[in-house]
């Protein structure tokens, strides 16, 4: 968001708060995740609880599997069972098998590493719930999973070949063949 800010800065473009403001708010909660920060997601997972439970979201779901996983990490087993009461009854339609399988963990809770239940300690766990949190947020609030700035500089990217490639051989063939001409057309895949 920073470099779309200097970006329209030099470009003497001024940004609507309300169009990049979404995004910042958005890009801290997902950087926070990795750092074993989810207050931002829980809270914003609350206010947002309506509309997640419509689409079947699995996102408030694993949010609170996360914060249930730290609290026995940390050894806070009382904390857990605590947080486990208030808020996992709301999930057990859905994920009870799960559920059971996270109230195992504290059986093992001083023992995490050797325990049967240790891969759900994994840190790729936080990443991606990063990315599941950046896919969903960015659905529930009608925003584009990536910054508008991240596409732009990826189709350019991924049609640079291509006209590279064009411009070479039309030079080859035909000497100065841009004289008349300012642009090409060139299709670009760009993916889902």
């Amino acid at each position: 968001v920073r470099l779309a800010r200097s970006l329209a800065s030099e470009a003497g473009v001024v940004l609507a708060e309300e169009t990049v403001s979404p995004y910042e708010a958005l890009f801290a909660i997902v950087l926070a995740i990795p750092q074993r920060d989810l207050r931002s997601a829980l809270q914003w997972a609350e206010e947002h609880q309506d509309t997640l439970l419509a689409r079947s979201s699995p996102l408030p779901f694993r949010l609170a599997r996360m914060h249930f996983l730290q609290l026995v990490e940390e050894g806070r087993t009382e904390d857990a069972v605590q947080y486990a009461r208030s808020t996992f009854p709301k999930f057990t339609w859905q994920h009870l098998a799960e559920v059971q399988k996270l109230m195992g963990t504290l059986i093992f809770a001083k023992r995490l590493a050797g325990s049967p239940y240790h891969s759900l300690f994994d840190p790729s766990e936080w990443d991606a719930l990063s990315l599941l949190f950046k896919k969903e947020s960015c659905e529930v609030l009608g925003l584009g999973h990536d910054l508008p700035l991240a596409v732009s500089v990826s189709a350019g990217v991924r049609a640079l070949p291509s006209l590279l490639k064009f411009a070479t051989v039309m030079q080859a063939k035909m000497g100065d063949w841009q004289r008349g001409s300012s642009s090409l057309a060139v299709e670009v895949e760009l993916g889902p």
